[in-house]
């Protein structure tokens, strides 16, 4: 999703709303976001019975350009949806956007991202073609010099990167 506007009057702000979801007492939502220039980012979570919405994530200004991976825990006693706002500040001719990816929501509280032990996932690592290239492996003799035992699970079955 791609959110620019084509004016440099000011402040506009546009939302993206997600269905419905029930009750949690922990679920991770994960995204991928880029933003330029003064844009601000702000997810938060509407819950049916309730008046004001949970700000679950902020962002202001530019991250850069390169996809950064953000995530938050939402909990709710009932339905909600996510609604991803965004603030675009466009002035002095100069035009702010917001581009999300691969938003997901699964059960379970996030783990804290830069945390991984790759034995379910790469935990919103990338990894980017170079010279070589990583791989998500168990042991295996005919990778040289490989480790024997996976650090978290101290056998051979685990998963190691």
């Amino acid at each position: 999703m791609f959110l620019k506007s084509e004016t440099t009057s000011g402040m506009v702000s546009s939302r993206l709303v997600t269905t419905n979801y029930g009750d949690t007492s922990g679920s991770c939502i994960r995204w991928y976001m880029v933003l330029e220039n003064s844009a601000i980012l702000q997810v938060r979570t509407y819950a049916f019975g309730t008046l004001n919405p949970t700000i679950l994530y902020t962002v202001y200004g530019t991250q850069g350009k390169e996809w950064k991976l953000a995530q938050a825990t939402v909990r709710s006693s009932s339905q909600f949806q996510v609604v991803f706002q965004g603030f675009l500040n466009n002035t002095e001719n100069v035009l702010d956007s917001i581009a999300l990816d691969d938003i997901g929501i699964q059960s379970g509280v996030c783990e804290q991202l830069g945390s991984c032990d790759f034995e379910r996932s790469l935990c919103g690592f990338q990894s980017l073609k170079a010279d070589f290239n990583w791989k998500r492996t168990t042991f295996n003799l005919e990778i040289f010099s490989a480790p024997e035992l996976d650090h978290t699970t101290q056998s051979p079955t685990g998963l190691i990167f």
